[in-house]
């Protein structure tokens, strides 16, 4: 499948950190393993702006489109916890404005895009670690446990703790 393609292709990820490298073969484990097109669609996107920013270093943030730079920020788990507000002042535009641009490339809203690098993150911090899920709540910038709780089971369909199981 695409996560062997990927892992048989070693220059493809030669830039990647193994932390990136392993949230990257999840998600495309994800999109390949479900039978629900929109969603696995949504996988690949999100696997796609993880792998895309890895291979523009730092120093060249400022050549990149504001849509570039806002999704390098949202997908560095360090920058989890920001606001589109925040993201969008670091990129230098209003959020309204940066929601436009986002429509303009036809990458989807901002907000919902960060939402899924959040909660694929949170999925990966379950299985990972051995934070609480509260911590992990918190990493990913969300600080009401019930509305945590309440994201991650829409979006996955399972509590954290089934996740956590496996």
């Amino acid at each position: 499948g695409l996560a062997d393609d990927f892992l048989n292709t070693p220059n493809l990820y030669v830039t990647l950190s193994a932390h990136r490298h392993k949230k990257l073969l999840e998600l495309i484990s994800l999109a390949s393993s479900t039978t629900n097109q929109e969603n696995a669609k949504k996988y690949y996107n999100i696997a796609l702006s993880y792998w895309l920013p890895e291979f523009i270093p730092l120093n060249e943030m400022q050549q990149l489109s504001a849509v570039e730079q806002a999704l390098k920020i949202m997908s560095d788990p360090n920058y989890m916890h920001l606001t589109i507000k925040e993201i969008s002042k670091q990129v230098g535009y209003t959020p309204e404005h940066l929601t436009r641009l986002f429509q303009k490339e036809n990458v989807g809203s901002p907000s919902q895009i960060f939402l899924d690098l959040k909660m694929s993150n949170a999925r990966l911090l379950l299985i990972q670690t051995e934070l609480t899920v509260e911590e992990i709540a918190k990493t990913i910038g969300i600080d009401s446990l019930s509305h945590f709780y309440r994201i991650f089971k829409k979006f996955f369909n399972k509590t954290p703790s089934a996740i956590r199981k496996g």
